[in-house]
């Protein structure tokens, strides 16, 4: 039997043919979008270096001393330390100390044999005035590494008496003075206790070291006769009772120079804190002879 197309016939499989094309065409772009086609890339790697080996050796910054210095220095500030001994008038020295690398210091100073700690300011000075102990003093600086070391003689001569006494810490021993002066009363002398201080008391140093007291008054003083009784005297307190305790006491002698006289005393016990301790026959009794 012979196939005849016919119109319907025909129809489906145009139908057919265009749908089978569709299809085919939508499976390759689903296939096209999913697995994108790879590019190759026709630019040269780019290589990143490695970092440098540091080998400069590090440079340690100057301790703070050792800037301050160098910064005073550029200033124009000399830190070499200076000493001077000068003569006033009254049998008086008087001691400047210039140390502008040592400010607010404490530092020790030697008259003669006596020794003080005393503190520089805020621009490293430090000045005081003594009476001459001697017809030639010496006075030694310790600044750390630095002896500075002055003499002076003494062109006057001035009739002095002293009385001194030194410690190192804290004061406990101090002197005291009561005077016999003489007054006439119907053609005899008899002798008149008076209260009033006698002589310059003159003080050095500082409790975190060494300190000294210098009781002054003239040989001779014009119109007074009698006789200068001097003690020690100390106060028993919370802080030093029951301890052993010691000084030096100096008296100048007859021949101008001071006589030291060691003192070791063990203090009343903390039942007696208030007493007073007095010291007697450690000097020999002052005495005024009118002119």
């Amino acid at each position: 039997m012979a196939f005849t197309w016919t119109p319907r016939l025909r129809l489906g499989m145009t139908i057919s043919a265009a749908f089978l094309l569709a299809l085919l065409s939508g499976q390759i772009m689903q296939s096209n979008w999913s697995n994108p086609p790879i590019e190759v890339l026709s630019q040269p790697p780019v290589v990143i270096p490695s970092s440098p080996v540091v080998t400069a050796r590090l440079q340690i910054p100057p301790s703070l001393g050792d800037r301050i210095l160098e910064t005073r220095a550029e200033r124009g500030v000399s830190c070499a330390p200076s000493l001077e001994l000068s003569e006033t008038p009254g049998g008086l020295l008087d001691v400047a100390i210039q140390a502008a690398c040592h400010r607010a210091e404490l530092i020790d100073v030697t008259v003669n044999e006596l020794t003080a700690t005393v503190r520089t300011d805020a621009h490293g000075q430090h000045t005081f005035r003594l009476p001459a102990l001697a017809e030639t003093v010496a006075v030694t600086v310790s600044l750390g590494a630095h002896i500075l070391t002055e003499k002076l003689s003494l062109s006057q001569n001035v009739e002095l008496q002293h009385v001194i006494l030194a410690w190192k810490g804290g004061q406990i021993f101090s002197v005291r003075t009561t005077t016999y002066a003489t007054a006439a009363d119907a053609g005899r002398t008899i002798p008149v206790l008076q209260t009033a201080p006698v002589g310059v008391l003159t003080q050095l140093g500082s409790e975190r070291g060494h300190a000294f007291e210098i009781l002054s008054f003239p040989a001779r003083p014009p119109g007074a006769q009698g006789v200068i009784r001097l003690t020690v005297e100390a106060e028993v307190t919370e802080a030093n009772c029951g301890q052993d305790v010691s000084t030096l006491a100096y008296q100048t002698g007859y021949s101008g120079k001071l006589r030291p006289t060691e003192i070791d005393y063990t203090m009343p016990g903390c039942d007696r804190v208030g007493d007073i301790v007095r010291l007697q026959n450690l000097f020999r009794d002052m005495r005024l002879a009118a002119r």
